[in-house]
Parts: structure tokens; C-alpha cells; sequence
């Protein structure tokens, strides 16, 4: 092959004296011997022995060199920072490496040698791989080593002798593939190749026995067909691992080759003192550059430029024009094809390509060239718009041409229904049958367009047999039915080929389109569409009520139809398929008129499908069925299926059938008992002569079954003329003797119900009134004796402590009658839950007969009484047996009592007393029921005459406790002013409740103040703080914050006035006489007082109440002390707050 055959065009820009003369002046009288590029530097090397770096902007830098002799050789391996140079120093080659981003340093400087043994030789030639663990040397003598390791330090390396003594190496490259590392070795008179990837393994390939002179042969990158490229004085021969590739012919003798980016450049000598130099892009076969130089020394590439290189140094430099340019160049030249390769192997896109193709089209197109126009545009497709193309094409002459585009399209699937349109069109036009049908019916390769719009179109144009069997090929089922049935309407319609399509089909398309075109088939071929219907029914998933209404105008077809349905199913047939048949059968039976046997046989058929097992009717719809066609024996049966035995009753005396009526109470009766009731009013209302019998059997049910009262028999019967006093009679007699013995009866359960209540009521009051007795000498769990400490209920029940710990779940229960308790108190709670239950009540009471009986029952559940009280608690906790509640917090008080219980006895032996104040605040704590202060039982005491018994106080009680003296009839305020006197004077008495726990030993527990006890009554949730007083008592709860405090007066105080928080008094300051200060200061009166008041109609002075100044109390109350007779609490007028008496 010959390099004249391939187009010539210049595709590089000359660029001359690029270095301004840097390069002469770095060499001087020197020259350059050899050149190397890469890393963004052109590397040259002179004849003083000097290597130079010239970057882009031709700035030079000298990495030093060899002295005294030249430099012979530059390698800069691809992608690596290492220069490798072999030059000549006093007479002795060596090789040298530079860390270019070091600074240029020198890292490596070696003689190398072939081995041992034999005369001396030098180095000519060496190679390093790109990886820089390989370097192949080549010497004098014709010797190839190879040396492994890291190539840039001369310790570590492994050498390998590959040549001993040979032909003259004109060339070493190493070439790494994806699967491979290769040596080529040109000689003068070969070419050789070695694998050198394994270590020791490396083998020998002899490829060619033609060699080349020194410096020509290249390797190539990036260039899958050859490895290689040697220059003879007659041509270029490319070579890979496979041997000797192409050829091609170009004289001269060749004195440079350089590969650079796809571009192969050839120094030609041409006379003295003259090169030609030629670029070839070899892969595309064009000649890129051609031009007679200046003797050349080397050509190197860089900065994707080709610099052309003398030995004075002179540099001329190419410059490579743009893809574009190129493309412009072409263009102009009309050499579209060399356009088209050369955007592909620079990759230029899609739509660059594309507009190439369309260029090229139109050039063909413009020439006359159709069929190849239409080749470069069928390229063209999914980028380029088809109406371009097709407007060209249409013409009659082009309609060949056309359809050869349209099928492109097709192909591609970028056909559009127009398309698909246009080609069927040419088709036709053309009658090209043989075309049509392979386009139409393709069987070895896939379609490659639209099968519907096909199928469209051929129906448009009358190729119904074309669309019938595309249809049919490609399973457009709907398509073919609809051509087979609509199509074909004006010909003979083939149903039974209609029917035979569906029939082959996959059950859910068969039911698909027997839905749609069902109605049609059952009327031309019924029998066999029947046929195909009752096929789909035995499929799992089939719907077979979907075709009940193809039916309608075929009776027997139906009943054949739903019947194997019914017959053959594998799951229970619809409600709808029974609805169906039952009325088709009824109709039937209608229809038969005065044919007895016709109408046995249907009312047979009708009964088995209305008494059978697996039947799925809809009653409603099958009792309106039988009524409308009069098929007594249907609703009949219905009736007492669904339970509306009243309705067979209202039949039976419609028809006057009083005997059947009977019948129907006494089967049904014992279900229905107001049968009876419906019977009696159905004979009132008639009026008819009924039999004594009839009446005498339906009063004794009515009797039996208490299911209408004597007034309303009576009234019921009154209407009814045949109806008689003697046909009542005995039933009046035997009603009334019942009802005056059930008078009798209920009294006497009223007056046992009369003294229950009044022992509860005697035992209700001697809990409140009297004190109990424990006299229980054994424990109620373990069933031994008692002994301290001991756990005693109200119930009577005793336990040991430990006994009451182990089994009690709740420490205010007794754990015997907790859970009897707990049923009592549900059940109390259940009734109360049921007065809010309004609704229910009127529901009730609308659907009762008698609404007095619901009222009464009501009452009895307590629906307009007070809801009970209890406490708060959710569960029923604290009952202990009768009046268990109460005595929960005794019960606390008593094991105080006892030793051992965090308590010891005090000096005298008695056991400390706790204030009521204390157990009222503990029963609220505990959620007991409330139990009566003081005041309360005395007035509950008083007699009936309205005089007051006097009975003692706390007071009294206490101070007869302490010092041991009689009753003296005086009231608690004297006593305690008394004592107070005789506390200061002789320092003995009875203290006030506050000095007497004051001074209690530190062995009792000492009680909380009626004032803590009331504050803690309100603020339940906050534990009391150790400390003073005013610190428990004013700390305010949410509740407090929110309501504004307890009283209405503290509300209103509040509201008015909100004053600064006062100091605490401390103990000394305080009257030993009041624990809340000294009455006549100003400390005790301040907001932290509860007793306090600062309304402005009440003044506070020394010696008067603090609670407020009382009236004149109605009561004829002995004077103490210097009380002038007031009740210290003050009386019930506005001064009276009760919140403030701890003992109301």
C-alpha cells in the first residue's frame, strides 16, 4: 500500500524562531545531540555534555550533564518525574538519572555491564518501562540486559542478560498491554520480541528478519494494529505481537520517525543540507502536513504541537489546527468520509456526527446519488427531524427510496403512526404484496414497528385480511374480534370462527370478551356460546353472574346455564345466580296456568331449591319474589326460616284459617309467647265465629305467659261480638286469686325488709355514738392468741401485726372482709354508674308494656336520691366491715397505742391522746367517710324537749387526765384560762393542747396542731415541712392559687389585697399562751396566720378571740374567764367562719 493514495491536506500552522534564539545561546559553539519530551518540557541534550529544560514559555534550566563528552541518549518514561540519560564521560559511558521535582537532584549514576567475563563493551541504547521496574540495556557487542527493580537507584536490581552478543541494536521499547509487558528489539538485520512480565519467564519471539538502521524504529500508543513501526529506505513496516502487520511504500531514505497523539512524522533526507518532513495520520490515511525543512535533528512533541528540531538549534514549531478547521477543510473539499473518521477518532458527539451525515446526504442528494443519500440519512435517524428526509423523497420516481427510509425508521422504532401510514401507502401504491406481507407478517425477527397502528391502518385501507392476521400474530385479541364482528357487517359473519377464536383463548381474556361481545354470540349461535359460558364457569377465578343479562331474552338457555353453575361450582354460587333462578323458575310455574302437573312439578323444583342446604338466596329478595307470584308454599317456608312467625299468623286468619292459626302458636309459641297475644287480638278483630275451644287455649297462654293483664284482655275482647262474659270467666276468677295472693306475699317480705333496715340503722348509730369493744382473743389468720402489737376492725376481726402485714394488701382494711367489702361497694358504684344513664332510662321506658315497673326499679337503684359518698376512692379501698371506713384511721390511733409501733408509754402509763381535729384529717387523707365533729353529736344527743346534754369536751377531758380533778361543770375556755393562771402561779395544770406537745418527751409521737391537720386537709398532695408554722401554712396549692383559697372571706381578702410577705416571728417572740403569737401584735395577724382577719369591721386588740369578734350567743353559755361569755369560736354570724372551727 502506498502513502500517494491517501488525500493530502494541511492541517498544521508553521511557526518559526518560537525560542527567540534561547536555545543557540544556551549551546553556543555546542550542538544538539538528542532530544526527549514530556511533563510539560522539551529535554535536549548538547554535544558539551550539558542537558537543558525548556518549559512552554522557552525558559531554560540545566540539570547538569556529563563532562567532557557528549550526551547520546534521553528517556523520560510517561507519566514519571525521572529523566534517564546515557552520555560519554572520559571515555566511558554511564547513565544518569534526575528527580525533575526534586530540584532537578541527581539520584542515580552507573556504568553498567553485560556480565561477567570477556573483553569490555559499552552501552549504546536503553529503554525503561513506564512503571520504572524495568530497564532493558542495549551494548556495543549486541548485548540486551534487563534489569529488575527500582531502575531510579542502582542497589536492589536484578539483571538478566536477554541477547548475548549480536547484531547491532538499532532500537529497544517497551509496550505495556492490558495482559502483558513486551520488549520489541530491533536490530539491523531483525525484530524481536520478549514477554518480560514474569520474572524469569521471559521468552524470545523472532517476529520479522527485516531490521532497520539506528533511530528508526519507533513505538506507537494508543494504536491497536501496530506496537511498532521500523523505517527501510523503501518503506514504513508496522509490527505487533502477531508479526509483520501493514506496510506501506514511501522512498527516501528515512533518517527520523517520531509518534506523537496518532501522528507519525518521518524526517526524510532530501539533499545536502535538507529534509522533507511528512505527518501521516495513519488511522484515518491522511496526509496532515508535508514541507521541505532544514537538516533536522530530532522531532519531538509537545503542547500538542510537533517541533521540528536542527542541530544549530533552530527550532519550527506546528501547530495543530482544530477539529473544526479540520472539518471546514474537509468540507470544502467535499471529502465527507474522511470527515466522518476523523470526528470518530477525536470523538466528536452525536449531533456533530449527525450534521456530518446530513451534510454528506445532501451532497450525495445534490449529485443524484438517492440510494446513497438515503444511506448517510438513515445514519441521521432519532436525531435529525424525518420530515427533512421524506419531503425530498416525495416524488413518484423517489418512492423506492422512500420506503427504504420509512422501513429505516421502523427499524429503529422511531415511526410514528403517520410513518407507518405513509409506508403501508407506498405499499399499495407500488402493489408490492411480497413487501407488505413481510412487512406485516415477520416470523424470524421481531417487528419493528407499531402493531396496532399497523392493524389501524389496514382496516383504514380494506386489507382486513392483513389486519385479521396481524391481529392474530401478535395477540391483539381485541382488535381481532372487533375486525371479525364490527368489520365485517356487511359480509357474511363468520360467529362460529368468532366463537372458536374466544374459546382458544387464556380464561381471563375468554371472559374478557365474551363480556364484551356475549349479547351478540347468544343470539346468533346460542347453544354453543352456552356452551363456552358454561366452560368459564368452572374456572376458580370466573364471575359467572357477569353473564346472567345475555340471558334475558332466553329462558331455558338461562336455567341450563345457571343450574350447571349452581351443579358444577367449586365455591358457593353468588346470591344473585339463586336470586335468578328462583325467579326464572317462578316464572315458569306462572306460566302454567291450570296445568296441574306443570305447576307440581315447578312448585317442587322451586321447594328443593329453597330448602336446600347449599342454597345462597337473598331471603328479602326471594320472600318479595313469592309474593308477587302468589307461591304460598314459598313465603310460607321463608317466614319461618327468618323467624316472622307473626306473619304466618296474620296469613292463616287472613284466609280465615283459624285452625292453622292455632297450629302456628302452639309450634311457635314456646319461641314467640306474644303470638298468643296477636292471636287473641287477630280473632277480636275479625269478628268472627271462633270456637270456644280456640278462645279458652289462647287466655290460658296468655295466663301462663303473664303476657297481657287482665284490663287489657278485657278491653282487647270487648270489640269482639262472639266474644262472651263465660268465655272470660274463669280466666278473671283464676287472675284475680294470683294477684291477691302475690299482695300478700310482697307484704310480708316488706316488713322483713322493714327490720333489717332498723337493726342496720340501730348498728349504723352505736358505730357513730358509742365506743367498741375489742374482746377478740385470737387472730382471725393464724388463729392463735393475741398479743401486742395487735391490728383490731370494726368488723370484730383481730390481728397480729404481723399476721395483718403478711396478708393485707391495703393497711385500712381487714383483709377477711376486703374482698366481700370491695363487691358491696361495686355493685353500690355499678348503680350509681347506671343514674347518669339518661338514654338508657327513656329507651327503656319507651319499649316497656309497663313503664311503672321501669320507674319503680329506678327508684330502688337510687336514680333521684344523692349520690353516695366514698371518699374519693376508686377502688372501694378502706371498708373493714361495718363502719370500716371510719375506723380505718382508729384503727392507726390503736396501733399507736401499742408498744413497739415507733412509740413508747409516757411517765404515767396512759396513752397519748390524739385530737379529733388529727383523726378528722386523717380520714380525709385516707378517703373515708366523714365522721361527725363534736358540735354534731351533741346536738344529736340533745333530748327531744330541745335542752342541750351537756357531755365533755377534748378539753375537759384532758384536763381531768392531768391533774386528776372532778368535773366542775364549767366550760372548756374557763378551764383553760384557769389552768393557765395556775400554769404562771404554782407551775402545774393542765397546759393548752399546743404546751402539752411542747412538753411531751421525745419517746411519743407528738400530734400535728388542729391548724397543720386543717392545712393539710387542703393541700393533701405537699407533704408538711419540718419547721414553723407559717411555713406549712402559707405555702398555697394549685388548687388554692386557682380557686383563691378556702373561704369566701379568704377569696375576697385576696382579691383586695395582696400583701408583702411578713417575717416569721422566731420562738422566743411567740406567747407561750398562743403557739401563733401574741394577740395583741401584729406578727401573729399577717397572711402566714390562717386564723387571721383583715377585713376592716374587725380590730384585733390584747386579750380578744383571734377568730373574729362573735355575737351574742343564743344559748344560755356559763362566762369563762375573761371570755365575757363569747363562744371562742364566735357564733353563726358573719364573724363565724366554719373552715376556721377545727371542731365543725
Amino acid at each position: 500500500m502506498s502513502f500517494f493514495n491517501w488525500r493530502k491536506l494541511n492541517f498544521f500552522d508553521i511557526l518559526r524562531d518560537v525560542d527567540k534564539g534561547e536555545i543557540s545561546k544556551n549551546l553556543g559553539e555546542g550542538t544538539i545531540t538528542c532530544t526527549t519530551s514530556g511533563r510539560g518540557n522539551v529535554i535536549f541534550g548538547d554535544s558539551n555534555g550539558q542537558v537543558w529544560l525548556y518549559n512552554r514559555h522557552w525558559e531554560s534550566t540545566c540539570v547538569g550533564g556529563w563532562e567532557a563528552g557528549p550526551v547520546e541518549q534521553l528517556v523520560l518514561p510517561r507519566l514519571s518525574n525521572h529523566l534517564f540519560g546515557l552520555g560519554c564521560e572520559a571515555g566511558v559511558r554511564c547513565i544518569k538519572v534526575w528527580d525533575l521535582e526534586k530540584d532537578c537532584a541527581q539520584v542515580r549514576v552507573s556504568r553498567p555491564t553485560p556480565g561477567q567475563g570477556g573483553p569490555p563493551t559499552e552501552s549504546v541504547m536503553l529503554a525503561v518501562n513506564e512503571n520504572l521496574q524495568l530497564m532493558a540495556i542495549a551494548f556495543e557487542n549486541g548485548t540486551v540486559l534487563l534489569q529488575r527493580g527500582d531502575v531510579t537507584k542502582e542497589k536492589g536490581l536484578k539483571n538478566k542478560v536477554l541477547i548475548e552478543k549480536g547484531e547491532t541494536v538499532s532500537g529497544l521499547h517497551f509496550i505495556v498491554t492490558s495482559s502483558a509487558i513486551l520488549l520489541y528489539v530491533a536490530t539491523l538485520h531483525d525484530v524481536v520480541l520478549f514477554y518480560v512480565g514474569v520474572k524469569d519467564k521471559e521468552t524470545k519471539v523472532c517476529i520479522d528478519t527485516l531490521g532497520c538502521e539506528p533511530g528508526l524504529a519507533v513505538a506507537t500508543t494508543n494504536f491497536d494494529d501496530a506496537h511498532l513501526i521500523t523505517g527501510q529506505k523503501d518503506a514504513l513496516y508496522f509490527y505487533n505481537p502477531e508479526g509483520r502487520g501493514q506496510c506501506y511504500v514511501l522512498d527516501g531514505r528515512k533518517k527520523i520517525l517520531n509518534w506523537s497523539r496518532g501522528y507519525l512524522a518521518v524526517a526524510i533526507a532530501d539533499g545536502s543540507n535538507k529534509d522533507s518532513v511528512t505527518i501521516f495520520d495513519v488511522q484515518n490515511k491522511i496526509i496532515c502536513f508535508s514541507a521541505p525543512v532544514k537538516s533536522l535533528i530530532s522531532i519531538c512533541a509537545e503542547w500538542g504541537t510537533v517541533l521540528l528540531i536542527s542541530a544549530d538549534g533552530k527550532i519550527i514549531q506546528l501547530v495543530e489546527k482544530d477539529l473544526q478547521s479540520k472539518l471546514q477543510i474537509l468540507f470544502k473539499k467535499n471529502f465527507y468520509d474522511v470527515a466522518i473518521k476523523l470526528a470518530r477518532s477525536q470523538n466528536l458527539g452525536k449531533e456533530g456526527l449527525v450534521d456530518i451525515f446530513r451534510q454528506y446526504g445532501d451532497h450525495l442528494y445534490e449529485k443524484g446519488d438517492h440510494s446513497g443519500a438515503i444511506d448517510q440519512y438513515e445514519k441521521t435517524i432519532g436525531c435529525l427531524e424525518p420530515s427533512y428526509v421524506i419531503r425530498k423523497y416525495l416524488d413518484t420516481q423517489k418512492i423506492h427510496n422512500l420506503t427504504a427510509y420509512l422501513q429505516a425508521l421502523h427499524r429503529k422504532g422511531e415511526a410514528t403512526e403517520d410513518h407507518t401510514t405513509l409506508l403501508l401507502n407506498c405499499y399499495t401504491k407500488l402493489k408490492d404484496n411480497k413487501n407488505l406481507d413481510a412487512f406485516i407478517m415477520t416470523k424470524d425477527r421481531e417487528v419493528d414497528f407499531d402493531v396496532d397502528i399497523a392493524i389501524r391502518v389496514c382496516r383504514q385501507a380494506g386489507f382486513l385480511k392483513h389486519a385479521l392476521a396481524l391481529a392474530e400474530k401478535h395477540s391483539k385479541h381485541d382488535l381481532y374480534l372487533k375486525i371479525q364482528i364490527d368489520d365485517n357487517q356487511e359480509k357474511n359473519i363468520d360467529y362460529k370462527e368468532a366463537l372458536r377464536y374466544i374459546n382458544q383463548l387464556p380464561p381471563d381474556q375468554c371472559e374478557h370478551q365474551m363480556k364484551l361481545y356475549g349479547s351478540i354470540l347468544i343470539q346468533r349461535e346460542p347453544v354453543e356460546t352456552t356452551s363456552i359460558l358454561k366452560k368459564l364457569s368452572e374456572q376458580p377465578e370466573s364471575h359467572p353472574e357477569l353473564f346472567i343479562p345475555f340471558f334475558i331474552k332466553s329462558g331455558r338457555q338461562m336455567l341450563d346455564y345457571l343450574e350447571h353453575v349452581v351443579a358444577t361450582s367449586r365455591k358457593p354460587a353468588s346470591p344473585h345466580i339463586w336470586n335468578t333462578m328462583l325467579e326464572y323458575n317462578l316464572d315458569v310455574y306462572k306460566s302454567a296456568g291450570d296445568n296441574r302437573e306443570a305447576k307440581r312439578k315447578a312448585e317442587t323444583k322451586i321447594m328443593d331449591l329453597l330448602t336446600a342446604d347449599r342454597s345462597n338466596y337473598d331471603t328479602e329478595q326471594a320472600l318479595v319474589l313469592c309474593r308477587l307470584n302468589n307461591f304460598p308454599p314459598g313465603f310460607l317456608y321463608i317466614y319461618q326460616k327468618c323467624g316472622l312467625h307473626e306473619e304466618i299468623l296474620k296469613f292463616h286468619f287472613q284466609a280465615a284459617n283459624y285452625e292453622d292459626g292455632i297450629l302456628t302458636c302452639r309450634r311457635f309459641g314456646g319461641q314467640n309467647p306474644n303470638l298468643w297475644v296477636s292471636a287473641l287480638q287477630s280473632i277480636a278483630a275479625s269478628g268472627a265465629d271462633v270456637p270456644q275451644n280456640y278462645f279458652k287455649e289462647v287466655l290460658d297462654n296468655i295466663e301462663k305467659h303473664r303476657l297481657l293483664s287482665p284490663l287489657l284482655v278485657v278491653t282487647t275482647l270487648s270489640s269482639c261480638p262472639t266474644a262472651t262474659l263465660g268465655v272470660i270467666r274463669e280466666y278473671l276468677v283464676r287472675t284475680l286469686q294470683s294477684e291477691d295472693q302475690a299482695i300478700t306475699e310482697d307484704k310480708v317480705k316488706i316488713e322483713e325488709y322493714r327490720r333489717e333496715s332498723d337493726k342496720l340503722r340501730k348498728i349504723i348509730h352505736a358505730l357513730k355514738t358509742e365506743a367498741v369493744v375489742f374482746q377478740s382473743t385470737k387472730c382471725s389468720a393464724c388463729d392463735q392468741t393475741l398479743d401486742l402489737p395487735s391490728v383490731h376492725f370494726l368488723c370484730y376481726h383481730g390481728y397480729h401485726q404481723h399476721c395483718f402485714q403478711a396478708l393485707a394488701d391495703n393497711e385500712q382494711e381487714c383483709p377477711k372482709c376486703s374482698e366481700e367489702n370491695k363487691k358491696i361497694l361495686d355493685i353500690i358504684k355499678a348503680q350509681d354508674a347506671a343514674r347518669y344513664q339518661h338514654d338508657q332510662f327513656h329507651a327503656q321506658l319507651e319499649k316497656a308494656e309497663d313503664g311503672f315497673s321501669i320507674v319503680a326499679e329506678y327508684f330502688g337503684r337510687g336514680l333521684f336520691a344523692a349520690p353516695p359518698n366514698f371518699g374519693g376512692s376508686a377502688s372501694g379501698d378502706g371498708g373493714g366491715g361495718n363502719g370500716s371506713n371510719s375506723m380505718s384511721t382508729k384503727s392507726a390511733t390503736i396501733r399507736q397505742m401499742q408498744p413497739g409501733y415507733n412509740n413508747k408509754p409516757t411517765n404515767s402509763g396512759a396513752a397519748t391522746m390524739v385530737s379529733e381535729a388529727r383523726l378528722r384529717a386523717e380520714e380525709r387523707s385516707y378517703g373515708s367517710v366523714q365522721t361527725d365533729s363534736e358540735a354534731r353529736l351533741r346536738l344529736a344527743a340533745a333530748p327531744a324537749t330541745g335542752g342541750m346534754t351537756q357531755l365533755e369536751s377534748e378539753g375537759r377531758l384532758r384536763s381531768g387526765a392531768g391533774s386528776n380533778k372532778p368535773y366542775q361543770g364549767v366550760s372548756e375556755g374557763r378551764m383553760r384560762s384557769e389552768n393557765t393562771r395556775e400554769s404562771s402561779t404554782v407551775g402545774a395544770g393542765v397546759d393548752l393542747e399546743a404546751r402539752l406537745r411542747s412538753t411531751q418527751p421525745s419517746q411519743i409521737i407528738q400530734p400535728q396542731s388542729d391548724a397543720r391537720l386543717r392545712m393539710a386537709e387542703g393541700n393533701r398532695n405537699q407533704p408538711f415541712e419540718t419547721g414553723s408554722l407559717t411555713s406549712n401554712i402559707s405555702r398555697s396549692t394549685p388548687q388554692h392559687r386557682q380557686y383563691g383559697g378556702g373561704s369566701p372571706r379568704l377569696q375576697r381578702q385576696a382579691a383586695a389585697k395582696s400583701p408583702s410577705p411578713r417575717p416569721v416571728p422566731s420562738k422566743d417572740k411567740v406567747s407561750p399562751l398562743n403557739p401563733f403569737g401574741s394577740p395583741a401584735s401584729s406578727e401573729s395577724l399577717d397572711e402566714n396566720n390562717p386564723f387571721a382577719e383583715k377585713s376592716a369591721g374587725l380590730q384585733v386588740s390584747g386579750g380578744q378571740n383571734p377568730f373574729g369578734s362573735p355575737k351574742p350567743s343564743p344559748k344560755n353559755v356559763p362566762n369563762v374567764g375573761d371570755g365575757g361569755g363569747a363562744n371562742p369560736f364566735g357564733d353563726e354570724g358573719d364573724d363565724y367562719d366554719d373552715e376556721l372551727n377545727p371542731f365543725a
